[in-house]
């Protein structure tokens, strides 16, 4: 990433939303937490998904077309290349496209990684 470019990272759960916003030098510039309310469907969970990340943006203050891209980690089987989620038991999910429906509104690329894998990556690149 350029000097002052951002990423969004989410953190896609059965309970919990969570969106921090990074500055590409490393420092983490803020972040949201709102309730998954996966009960209440896919779309509502994807509404509060976008919620999230314009929240963040807003709290820091920063413009979009600043961040580089969102990356998303979620339980369930996840279909990385399409950034869809195949199956996630804990939000009752089938063939959910979060990234096609985030990129549409964003208009930013958007990466979609098993959280478990996702944990493994970032153990192994920052310890």
């Amino acid at each position: 990433m350029a000097r002052d470019e951002y990423a969004i990272g989410l953190d896609l759960g059965g309970t919990k939303i969570l969106a921090g916003l990074v500055h590409s030098s490393g420092k983490m510039l803020g972040q949201t937490l709102l309730p998954t309310a996966s009960q209440e469907g896919a779309e509502a969970v994807i509404d509060r998904v976008l919620a999230a990340i314009e929240g963040v943006l807003a709290a820091a203050q920063v413009e979009r077309r600043s961040v580089r891209g969102v990356g998303i980690a979620s339980a369930g089987v996840i279909g990385s290349a399409a950034a869809e989620v195949i199956f996630a038991g804990n939000l009752g999910w089938r063939n959910v496209p979060i990234g096609r429906l985030i990129a549409d509104r964003f208009g930013l690329p958007v990466r979609l990684m098993n959280d478990a894998n996702a944990a493994a990556v970032a153990e192994w690149m920052w310890g």
